[in-house]
């Protein structure tokens, strides 16, 4: 059966789109999508990939989509909590760092990370002489091999139960700049992650700014292609 063609990818410099969710068709849908606009997207299975894999590249994922509960939800196993809004017991979140933990991990990895490095004075037994008759230090020994830092915070999405589409204090608390509810819509994803200055929320809640954002090249737009003569309809609306 023959496959669609897509064109090569168009953007520039798009940033680095990290998804978590243990979900496999969620995991697949949104890198389906990616794809097809020509957006990078790297996926965590839960928790504790996502926070190892921010923290080795911090400046490569601005944006990240944080699954908090599963889609195929129970909603009578469903809660109201007290400020009216929906939440679920603990043991339906992700396994091994659930997405609230997560979240707080990255923030509090960001506040330090961030925080204005003041040098210690050189105890007697930190110095040592080097080849060339030199003083060096351990902070001169650090310099030599940098950690990545993160230089401004990215943005948390956080991906909930049906119904939650406004931030409650358990969201913010955690550290998410915003909340969107499960299942996922096509052209919501469109707009706030691939869309222009006015709708992109990375230009919008400050992880880079306008002409940041345009030189990198967006908005992304679908990646034409050209079906061959014998394309199947069904192949693809199936994505085949």
């Amino acid at each position: 059966m023959a496959r669609r063609q897509l064109a090569p990818p168009v953007t520039k410099g798009a940033f680095t789109l990290l998804c978590v969710d243990d979900n496999r068709v969620n995991q697949k849908l949104i890198s389906k999508l990616c794809e097809k606009y020509g957006q990078p997207c790297e996926v965590a299975s839960n928790g504790r990939e996502a926070v190892d894999m921010y923290k080795s590249d911090p400046e490569r994922f601005r944006c990240i989509l944080m699954a908090l509960y599963p889609s195929s939800l129970d909603r009578q196993r469903m809660e109201i909590s007290p400020d009216q809004h929906l939440t679920m017991p603990e043991d339906s979140a992700m396994p091994v760092l659930n997405g609230f933990d997560a979240a707080r991990e990255i923030r509090a990895y960001e506040e330090e990370s961030m925080r204005p490095h003041v040098p210690d004075p050189p105890l007697s037994g930190q110095i040592s002489t080097g080849p060339n008759g030199t003083s060096t230090t351990q902070d001169n020994a650090d310099k030599k091999c940098p950690q990545k830092r993160p230089t401004r915070r990215a943005i948390l999405v956080g991906a909930s139960a049906p119904g939650a589409s406004t931030l409650s204090s358990r969201y913010t608390d955690a550290g998410f700049d915003l909340v969107m509810s499960k299942p996922y819509h096509v052209r919501m994803i469109v707009d706030l992650l691939f869309g222009g200055p006015a709708t992109n929320i990375v230009s919008l809640y400050g992880g880079i700014d306008e002409k940041e954002l345009v030189e990198a090249g967006y908005p992304l737009q679908l990646r034409p292609w050209s079906p061959p003569c014998e394309t199947n309809v069904r192949d693809v609306v199936l994505g085949r």
